[in-house]
C-alpha cells in the first residue's frame, strides 16, 4: 500500500543497490485539452526501502514532474543519468520524445530533448540504459520496424553523442506490440512486453538473452501465474536476479495497474550482479573527487562498465559482472591511479556489494600505489598476458606526466628462501620496467629493485596474507 494506489500505478526501475524505486503514476487532473481529451496526466513518484526492509510511502519526484505529462523512467546502474518519455512539449519531434537529464550531487540538470536521432516524428518511449551507459533500449512506431511498435537500440559514440539506431529485427520484434523492453545490468538479458508473441492474454512479458556475436534467442514466455488474461508489463529485475517487478491489471489489487514483486524462477533469471560503491576522495585532504572509472575485462581487454564519479560529493557506483576476471581502474589528471581486481562467483544466495571509499594520492615525491593486475605463475618472472591492461595504464601514466620518474618495487611472501625470493622479486620489478622500456617510455626514467619478502604488508601465517604480501608497487622518485 505504500507504494500502489487506486491510480494507474506502472513500476519503472529499482536501484540496482535496492535503496529505491521509481513508479510513473497516471491520474485524472481537471485540465482536458486537445492533447489530453481524457483529462489525464502522468507524474514520477519515489519510495525509498526503509530500515525494516519495507518500501516506503511514495513521494512525488519534483526534480522531473511538470504540468505536462512524463513518465516511463529509466536510470543507469550507477542513478547518474536518466531517461524518461514527456509528451506533447514545444521541442518534441513527435507525439512523446525520449529526454535526458544528469545528476551532479543531490541534483539534476534540466531534461534535455535527445535529438532527431533518437525521436522522430513518431512515438517514442520505454527506455532502458546498458550497464555501461553506452547502448540503449527504447520502443518506437517508426517506420522500417517489424509491426506496430518496435523495440530499437542505439549506441553511444566516444564523444557521447548517441546515434547508430538500429531495429532488433524479427526475432525479438512481432507483427504486434512490443513494449516496456529492461535490460539488466548483466547486459545480456532483455525483458520486454508483447502481444503479438505467443501469448496468454493482451501484452505479455517474454525475456531473451544476446550472445557473444550479439544475436538474440528466440524470446520466452514467462508463463503463469507472471502472465495473466490481463496485461502484464514493465517487468524489472533485481540485481542478484532472483526478485523481479512488474505491472500488473490483475484482480485483489489497489486499481487499474498496481506494482507486484514475485520470486523469478531460476530458468528465466539474468546472470547475478553485484556492485561497489563509496566516495572518491584526495588521499590527503580528503576532499571529493571526480574521476573516471573503467572495469576491464582481462582476458579481452575491453572496457566492461566505465563511469564518473560524481564532481560534487565524490560518489560512485560500478555494477560489477560476475564469474569474469576484472580489473578496475579510477583515474584522474596530477594523481597516481587505484586499481583493483575482482572475480566474484555467481551465488545469488550471498553476493555482498563491496562497499569502500577510494583515496586517489596526488603525483608527489614519495607517493606510492600497489598494481592489484600485474600477474606472475608461481615462481616464474614473466608476466602474464592479463597483466598488459595495467602495464597499459601505467604506460599512460607515464605518458601523461613526461618528466615523472618511477622506481618498480617486487615484493614476495615468506614461503622459500629468502635469497631466492629476493632474486624472484627483482626479476619480477626488472620484468614491468622492460615492458614499458618497450613500448617507449625512456629507461632513466624507471628504476627497479626486489625487496623479497622483507616488506610485509598483510600477515603471512593466512593465505590471504601471503596474497596480499606479493605485489607490484610503484613509488614517484621525481616529477
Amino acid at each position: 500500500p505504500n507504494v500502489n494506489t487506486q491510480n494507474q500505478d506502472y513500476i519503472n526501475m529499482v536501484s540496482v543497490d535496492n535503496d529505491f524505486l521509481i513508479v510513473t503514476q497516471r491520474f485524472k487532473t481537471r485540465e482536458y485539452s486537445k492533447q489530453n481529451p481524457r483529462g489525464e496526466t502522468e507524474d514520477f513518484f519515489i519510495s525509498y526501502r526503509t530500515k525494516d526492509g519495507e518500501w516506503g510511502k511514495i513521494k512525488p519526484l519534483v526534480s522531473f514532474n511538470t504540468k505536462e505529462n512524463e513518465g516511463a523512467m529509466s536510470m543507469s546502474p550507477d542513478n547518474t543519468t536518466a531517461i524518461f518519455t514527456a509528451c506533447h512539449r514545444e521541442d518534441g519531434f513527435g507525439s512523446c520524445d525520449l529526454y535526458i537529464s544528469h545528476r551532479s550531487g543531490n541534483k539534476w540538470s534540466p531534461a534535455r530533448n535527445m535529438g532527431k536521432t533518437i525521436n522522430t516524428r513518431w512515438w517514442e518511449t520505454n527506455s532502458s540504459l546498458s550497464s555501461d551507459g553506452k547502448t540503449l533500449y527504447f520502443i518506437s512506431n517508426r517506420s522500417g520496424g517489424q509491426g506496430k511498435s518496435d523495440i530499437w537500440m542505439a549506441t553511444k559514440d566516444k564523444n557521447g553523442n548517441w546515434g547508430n539506431v538500429r531495429n532488433l529485427g524479427n526475432v525479438v520484434n512481432s507483427e504486434g506490440n512490443e513494449m516496456t523492453p529492461y535490460i539488466h545490468p548483466d547486459g545480456r538479458s532483455l525483458y520486454f512486453a508483447s502481444d503479438g508473441h505467443m501469448g496468454m492474454g493482451g501484452l505479455d512479458l517474454f525475456v531473451t538473452y544476446r550472445d557473444a556475436k550479439g544475436n538474440w534467442s528466440e524470446p520466452v514466455n514467462l508463463g503463469y501465474p507472471i502472465n495473466t488474461i490481463d496485461n502484464e508489463m514493465g517487468l524489472v529485475v533485481n540485481a542478484l536476479g532472483n526478485l523481479a517487478y512488474i505491472s500488473s491489471q490483475r484482480e485483489g489489487g489497489y486499481g487499474g495497474y498496481d506494482v507486484y514483486k514475485f520470486d523469478l524462477y531460476p530458468e528465466a533469471r539474468p546472470t547475478a550482479v553485484t556492485y561497489m560503491k563509496g566516495i572518491v576522495r584526495d588521499a590527503e585532504t580528503h576532499e571529493p573527487l571526480q574521476a573516471d572509472f573503467e572495469l576491464i575485462n582481462l582476458k579481452t581487454g575491453k572496457a566492461v562498465v566505465t563511469s564518473v564519479s560524481d564532481k560534487v560529493d565524490g560518489s560512485f557506483m560500478v555494477v560489477i559482472p560476475v564469474n569474469t576476471d576484472l580489473a578496475l581502474n579510477v583515474h584522474r589528471k596530477a594523481y597516481l591511479f587505484y586499481s583493483d581486481n575482482f572475480n566474484v562467483q555467481p551465488d545469488t544466495t550471498s553476493l555482498k556489494p563491496y562497499l569502500k571509499n577510494i583515496d586517489l594520492q596526488p603525483i608527489k615525491p614519495g607517493e606510492s600505489i600497489v598494481l592489484k593486475n600485474i600477474f606472475f605463475a608461481s615462481g616464474s618472472y614473466e608476466l602474464e598476458e592479463k597483466s598488459f591492461v595495467e602495464l597499459n595504464k601505467l604506460y599512460t601514466l607515464l605518458e601523461h606526466n613526461k618528466t615523472l620518474k618511477i622506481e618498480i618495487s617486487g615484493h614476495t611472501d615468506n614461503v622459500g628462501d629468502e635469497k631466492a625470493n629476493i632474486r624472484l622479486s627483482q626479476n619480477r620489478a626488472k620484468a614491468v620496467v622492460n615492458y614499458l622500456v618497450e613500448k617507449g617510455i625512456s629507461a632513466d626514467r624507471l628504476s627497479y629493485k626486489g625487496y623479497g619478502e622483507t616488506r610485509p604488508v598483510a600477515d603471512n601465517d593466512t593465505e590471504e596474507g601471503r596474497q596480499q604480501n606479493r605485489r607490484t608497487e610503484i613509488k614517484v622518485i621525481a616529477i
